[in-house]
């Protein structure tokens, strides 16, 4: 059966009722409504922090934002230095394959030997292409906690946290529901250590319909627990 619709309001409001049985629920009505039939109503690209992304549901003054993020290194395998960022909304994330790092740093106005300097990349786009560029500006930062997020697990960010979150595994598919909300100016944001190239370079990719089928089976094979 075509499932022609699906109620994003619904996995919203699991999201914050931080339920998961809900979220469960609801992700699994979301993914029965992509695999049958719909998977092509939506745009897959390669994410510069090497994930897989897409943009499910967008509101009206898009300030509530649902994505899909998969790792996967059989179709996207990147290493990038440029991890550590902040973001100009709320992530709300719901692990429902694999388990998901997520590190946070604090920034420290002294210098010591124990922060190391990150310095800020300022970023622009050509013809949809991004383009970061080192900057002068630099910040003191420290890691001050490191979490893992299982399977079937929600976690939050909050504005403005430098942090960076990546598989616990990359040789084993991951991936994440993210509901971005309480969006603010858009200015993110990304550094990187000094020894890193002046000007970095990333292309905007979409993803085939052909791999997103093979990805999409391979989530779903076996079925989400």
């Amino acid at each position: 059966m075509i499932i022609h619709t699906f109620n994003f309001e619904k996995l919203i409001n699991s999201f914050r009722e931080k339920n998961i049985k809900k979220l469960k629920q609801n992700t699994q009505q979301l993914f029965d409504f992509l695999i049958n039939g719909n998977i092509t109503k939506f745009d897959f690209f390669y994410h510069p922090l090497g994930f897989i992304y897409c943009k499910l549901y967008v509101s009206k003054n898009s300030d509530e934002i649902i994505r899909l993020h998969i790792w996967d290194s059989e179709f996207h395998k990147i290493a990038t230095e440029l991890d550590i960022h902040t973001h100009y909304y709320e992530i709300n994330s719901f692990v429902i394959k694999g388990q998901i790092v997520n590190e946070v740093y604090s920034e420290k106005i002294d210098y010591s030997e124990d922060y190391e300097k990150h310095y800020i990349y300022k970023g622009e786009y050509l013809n949809d292409n991004r383009i970061l560029k080192k900057t002068d500006s630099f910040l003191n930062l420290i890691k001050s906690n490191k979490e893992i997020i299982k399977q079937n697990e929600l976690y939050k960010i909050e504005l403005n946290t430098f942090h960076k979150g990546y598989p616990s595994n990359f040789e084993e598919m991951t991936a994440t529901i993210v509901f971005n909300e309480n969006h603010q100016a858009p200015n993110p944001i990304i550094v990187g250590t000094e020894n890193l190239s002046d000007n970095m370079f990333f292309k905007t990719t979409q993803v085939d319909s052909s791999i997103i089928q093979k990805i999409l089976t391979k989530l779903f094979n076996p079925p989400l627990e």
